[in-house]
């Protein structure tokens, strides 16, 4: 294993040797500046993505005004001798750690890392390093109150943005088609890390000692067809990580996901849909994350079965500075688990989400956006000996103002 990693970490090296002396590398800044106006009647957060339980009313009531979701960018190029092409991407946002005192909270937020890789591609060919977005179920809504959280959380989308190592290779069919392979080793955030700090948090996924694996097979044609089908797996190991909480030895979690997207791109029109099944995702940001399960005096860790998906439908009238667009989306665990852990506190079961906005371009680079939101999710609960359910509800109205560059 070592002297592998010693071979790719040497090819690497001689690849950017090879390209430092080819040509100037080409940066360029991107980015928008973007303030969101939310209200929300039942949930007292930025970006809802479900609904509590109880319905407190009036005393949830929030209107919320932030530019935290504001990001910046920049996009490297350089062509080399040796005919590789380098690109990198480095981007942030404000949607990180808050300050301290009684005037911090969202006016002292923290720059957050989204994305840090570079890429060396020759012909069909592509080698990815970095944080990027995962090639598991690669797509997300477009959506101006959900830009720093992704639209459909917990609703049927998953995504994430991994450190990893990725493969790509396009192979070109005729009628101007082609396939591409994707094929990553991803940093194994199992999302079980609560402990506070600046140092890395080390969760099950990390001491089981091996990367998740990710891998996606997509059909494209021209630009305006694209559709594939994409695997997540990996493995986290709850014995090292909560050695106190009595797990079995060397007990092992597995995690994984298989997901199908289509997008369909058109000058006026276009549809985004995804789906998945899978099981113990919360590093995807699914709400199916695992539990703690005793046969005898046996402790193990099981992680919940889930299927979800998504749609979206965008349409942008020719020569309009008006577009539109909207979907929903839906996440369901499955009911024998939930029912097994509500008989001790309430669990949730689904989580759906319907949305619709309306973008307006009054200007080159402004946008303006009003997008109305709403959420149900449902709740499986101990009431005496009986497991009830019952519905949390949340609308959300947000206002989009942005200047992008």
């Amino acid at each position: 294993m070592k002297s592998a990693c010693s071979w790719i970490a040497g090819l690497t090296l001689v690849l950017l040797a090879g390209t430092a002396a080819a040509g100037e590398m080409q940066v360029t800044p991107y980015g928008f500046v973007l303030l969101n106006a939310g209200y929300n009647n039942h949930q007292a957060t930025d970006i809802p993505v479900k609904a509590a339980l109880a319905d407190t009313g009036g005393a949830v009531n929030t209107m919320l005004l932030t530019a935290r979701q504001t990001r910046f960018g920049l996009r490297m190029k350089m062509d080399s001798a040796l005919g590789w092409d380098v690109k990198g991407q480095v981007e942030l946002d404000f949607w990180g750690l808050k300050g301290s005192g009684a005037n911090g909270a969202s006016m002292q937020s923290a720059p957050r890392l989204r994305l840090a890789y570079f890429s060396l591609k020759r012909e069909h060919l592509q080698l990815v390093f970095g944080q990027d977005w995962t090639c598991f179920a690669p797509l997300s809504p477009n959506s101006m109150a959900h830009v720093s959280i992704p639209a459909f959380s917990g609703s049927g989308n998953l995504w994430s943005r991994l450190p990893q190592i990725r493969l790509e290779y396009t192979a070109p069919l005729e009628n101007n088609n082609s396939l591409l392979f994707q094929l990553a080793a991803v940093r194994p955030i199992a999302a079980d890390a609560v402990d506070a700090g600046q140092g890395e948090l080390f969760g099950a996924g990390e001491y089981s000692g091996l990367p998740f694996g990710q891998a996606r097979v997509a059909f494209a044609h021209a630009k305006t067809v694209t559709g594939g089908v994409s695997v997540h797996l990996g493995q986290e190991d709850w014995n090292k990580k909560y050695p106190a909480d009595g797990y079995d030895k060397d007990e092992k979690t597995t995690t994984f996901g298989a997901a199908g997207d289509l997008k369909v791109s058109t000058a006026t029109v276009g549809i985004s849909i995804e789906g998945f099944a899978g099981s113990n995702l919360p590093m995807m940001f699914s709400n199916a994350g695992n539990f703690a399960k005793t046969e005898g005096d046996k402790k193990t860790r099981e992680g919940y079965d889930v299927v979800g998906g998504w749609g979206e439908l965008t349409v942008k009238p020719t020569d309009s500075k008006v577009s539109f667009g909207g979907g929903a989306g839906i996440e369901i665990i499955d009911e024998d688990q939930v029912k097994t852990n509500a008989a001790a506190a309430a669990t949730l079961w689904k989580n759906m989400t319907v949305f619709g906005a309306i973008f307006y371009d009054p200007l080159p680079k402004v946008t303006f956006a009003l997008e109305l939101g709403y959420i149900s999710t449902t709740y499986k609960y101990p009431v005496g000996s009986e497991i009830k359910e019952a519905d949390g509800t949340n609308l959300n109205v947000n206002g989009g103002f942005r200047l992008s560059f």
